[in-house]
C-alpha cells in the first residue's frame, strides 16, 4: 500500500516537470526574439529535461511523454497541417512499395516521434537505453572482430531506422570508440545535446567528414581505419531526392533494383569499400517491447556489394516497415539522376 502511494507521488513529479518543460520551451518559443531571455527558459528547460527523463521508464512513461514532445514538436517546428501532409505522402509510399497500407496512417508521427524520444533519453542519459545501446554496440563488436579476422577493414552501415544518431553512437562505443560518419553534414553540425553527450563519455567520440568538402580529413580518417584506430560508418540507404535538397546538387548514384523497379543509391559505400579493402556490416536498429534492438546481415563484399546493399535494404523494409523514418520522401529511391 505504502509503495502504490510512494510510486504514485513519483509518477505525478514526473508528469508536474514534463508540464513544466512544455510550458518553459512554449514561453521561449514565443519570446524568442529577446535571445537571453530564450536561453534562460532553454537552460532551465534542459535542467528539468534531463531530471525528469533519467528517471522515467521505457513503458507507459515513454509513450506519453513522447507524445507530449511530439504535439511540441509539431507546434513549434513542422506545424499540424505539414505533419498531416507528411502523413499522407508516408502511407501512400509505404503502400507503393508493401503493396498494402499501413496499419495505421499516420506512420511518419509514430516514427518520428519515437526517434525524437529516444534520442531524448540518450542525450539526457537515461540509463535504461545507455544500457541497451551498450549492449548493442557489444554485439557489433564481435560482428567487427569476425570482419578483421577474415584481414579484412570493417565498415559499419546502418540503414535510417529507428534513429540515425543511436546507430551512430552505438557505433561510436565499439572498439576503438572512435568513429567517424560519413555524411553531408559538416563537422559542427552537433548539436548541444550530441556535444554534451560526448562530452560526458569521454572514453568514445564521433565526428562527421564531409567527403565533398574534407577530402584530406577523409583520406586520414581511412588511413585510421585501415590501422584499426578508428570506424568509418556511412548509411547506404541516404535517398539521393532529400540529400539534394539539402546540398543543392547531384552526387555519384548507382543503379539498382528495389522493390521489382530501377532506382538509385548513392555509390559512395563502392568506392570507400574499394579504397580500404573492406567488408561492410550492414545493420539496423528497431524498437519493440520497449527495447532497442538489433538486427544484423552477412558482411559483405566488395564483389557483392551493389546486389546485396539493395537486397539487405527491401530485406529490412519488408521486415520492420515501421521503423524507417524516410517514407516521406516523395520520390523514394527512384529520383533517377544520370550523375
Amino acid at each position: 500500500m505504502h509503495l502504490d502511494i510512494f510510486q504514485s507521488v513519483v509518477n505525478l513529479y514526473i508528469w508536474l516537470m514534463i508540464m513544466t518543460i512544455i510550458y518553459i520551451n512554449l514561453l521561449a518559443f514565443f519570446y524568442d526574439r529577446q535571445k537571453w531571455l530564450a536561453t534562460h527558459w532553454q537552460t532551465i528547460s534542459n535542467k528539468l529535461m534531463r531530471s525528469v527523463v533519467r528517471r522515467l521508464g521505457v513503458g507507459y512513461s515513454f509513450t506519453i511523454a513522447s507524445y507530449i514532445y511530439w504535439i511540441y514538436h509539431k507546434y513549434k517546428d513542422i506545424g499540424f497541417r505539414r505533419a498531416v501532409l507528411l502523413n499522407q505522402i508516408s502511407a501512400q509510399n509505404y503502400q507503393l512499395l508493401m503493396n498494402e497500407p499501413p496499419a495505421k496512417s499516420n506512420i511518419y508521427s509514430r516514427v518520428w516521434r519515437t526517434k525524437n524520444m529516444l534520442e531524448k533519453y540518450i542525450y539526457y542519459e537515461n540509463p535504461l537505453i545507455i544500457e541497451q545501446i551498450r549492449n548493442i554496440a557489444s554485439q557489433l563488436d564481435k560482428e567487427v572482430a569476425s570482419v578483421e579476422s577474415r584481414a579484412k577493414t570493417p565498415i559499419l552501415s546502418p540503414l535510417h531506422m529507428c534513429s540515425d544518431m543511436l546507430a551512430a553512437i552505438a557505433c561510436s562505443m565499439v572498439q576503438p570508440y572512435s568513429t567517424s560518419v560519413i555524411s553531408i553534414y559538416n563537422e559542427d553540425y552537433f548539436g548541444l545535446n550530441e556535444n554534451n553527450f560526448f562530452k560526458k563519455n569521454k572514453n568514445t567520440s564521433l565526428q562527421q567528414v564531409n567527403p565533398e568538402k574534407a577530402s584530406t580529413k577523409l583520406a586520414r580518417t581511412l588511413k585510421k581505419t585501415q590501422k584499426r584506430q578508428e570506424n568509418i560508418v556511412i548509411f547506404a540507404d541516404a535517398l539521393p531526392q532529400i540529400t539534394e535538397s539539402i546540398v543543392g546538387y547531384s552526387m555519384p548514384t548507382k543503379l539498382v533494383k528495389l522493390f521489382g523497379r530501377e532506382g538509385r543509391l548513392y555509390s559512395g559505400i563502392d568506392r570507400l569499400t574499394t579504397m580500404v579493402d573492406a567488408e561492410v556490416i550492414f545493420f539496423y536498429l528497431y524498437w519493440e517491447n520497449n527495447t532497442v534492438k538489433l538486427r544484423t546481415f552477412p558482411a559483405v563484399s566488395k564483389q557483392e556489394l551493389t546486389t546485396k546493399t539493395s537486397e539487405y535494404i527491401e530485406t529490412a523494409l519488408k521486415e520492420r516497415p515501421t521503423d524507417w523514418f524516410m517514407w516521406h520522401a516523395t520520390n523514394l529511391f527512384y529520383l533517377n539522376t544520370e550523375k
